[in-house]
């Protein structure tokens, strides 16, 4: 769970909507698939092979915004 005072940003996939940092996973060009269930989404795949752990935390060096 992120802490109160990170910066959110709201992704909506087909069946669920999270609230996320904006700089994770969901909001990076390199993420090229992300596998979900009724409980929502528990893996990603990058496509320069980064770490999901602080990718999801913002922190990934590799982070690059994605285009609209």
């Amino acid at each position: 769970m992120m802490p109160e005072h990170e910066p959110r940003r709201i992704f909506r996939g087909p069946g669920y909507t999270v609230k996320a940092h904006p700089k994770s996973c969901f909001f990076c060009q390199h993420l090229t698939d992300i596998f979900y269930d009724s409980g929502g989404p528990y893996a990603f795949i990058c496509d320069v092979d980064g770490d999901d752990e602080t990718g999801m935390r913002g922190v990934c060096p590799d982070f690059k915004e994605e285009e609209e």
